[in-house]
């Protein structure tokens, strides 16, 4: 498998590239941010118009020809299939005089070929999303044994004369104790570092065990200079009366990013469904 993945990266990462050896005259990669007009299947009177970005290649696996003037390709691009003329293709004209000498006889072989090619990819953009799992994984379970996993984020809103400051707060209750209230404190540091306020916001529950709750809070500050904003501190207050709070770098343990955050709670959705 490991020398597999290493043929296709390597396909894909090819600009203006094409394979025309006796062995195999079946896939052209072209150059990736090329623009392809595109069949829409659905409705063939219409086309899609597609872009392909950085980091993406467009895959010809399949040639046609109705007639002399009017040649079709079969066209793979960001995981869909198309089928577009091939004067519709914005390829250099040595890749185009590639594409005109394929014949029929290579149909079945193209296709064989496409679709495994297509196998492959996705083994790999499955591998390559089960270690960017493991990596949000091994972050947030770090939060996890703490008890509390938070993402949040703050935004600003110009109002008459001055800008308001709102926060919004995902909270995940990893614990064995069920949340009744959570309190935190957070504050805005201006342009050039210096403290300005702070305020102590009250999430209320209850946070079963396993669930989460999002939390917004509107114009909690008002200020013009505001550079970043920052949590304090977590006080975590639960129906057994006990209670755990979280300070300095012990606040940062339970903090993870909102792409982390969503990560895991995906994770977390597939397991539960199996």
């Amino acid at each position: 498998m490991k020398n597999i993945i290493a043929i296709v990266i390597t396909l894909l990462t090819i600009s203006n590239s094409y394979s025309q050896t006796k062995a195999d005259t079946s896939i052209i990669i072209t150059t990736p941010g090329k623009t392809i007009r595109l069949y829409n299947l659905n409705a063939e009177d219409q086309y899609d118009y597609e872009y392909c970005c950085n980091g993406k290649s467009i895959v010809i696996y399949s040639i046609k020809t109705d007639s002399l003037s009017k040649r079709n390709v079969k066209v793979a691009s960001n995981g869909k299939l198309y089928e577009c003329a091939l004067k519709d293709l914005n390829l250099d004209l040595q890749t185009i005089d590639i594409l005109k000498s394929w014949t029929l006889e290579h149909e079945k072989m193209r296709e064989t070929k496409a679709i495994r090619y297509f196998e492959i990819s996705k083994e790999i953009e499955a591998a390559e999303a089960k270690l960017e799992l493991l990596k949000s994984t091994k972050v947030v379970n770090k939060a996890i044994q703490q008890g509390l996993v938070v993402t949040w984020d703050w935004s600003e809103e110009k109002l008459v004369t001055i800008k308001s400051q709102s926060f919004e707060f995902k909270i995940l209750n990893p614990s064995k104790k069920k949340i009744k209230y959570i309190y935190l404190t957070v504050s805005i540091i201006n342009t050039v570092g210096d403290f300005i306020a702070k305020k102590t916001l009250t999430l209320v529950g209850p946070i079963e065990i396993n669930d989460r709750v999002s939390y917004n809070f509107e114009n909690v500050f008002m200020s013009n200079v505001v550079g970043k904003s920052q949590i304090n501190t977590i006080k975590v207050e639960y129906f057994d009366k006990t209670a755990k709070v979280f300070s300095g770098q012990a606040v940062n343990s339970v903090i993870v990013s909102e792409d982390e955050y969503q990560k895991f709670i995906t994770y977390l959705e597939s397991t539960s469904n199996k």
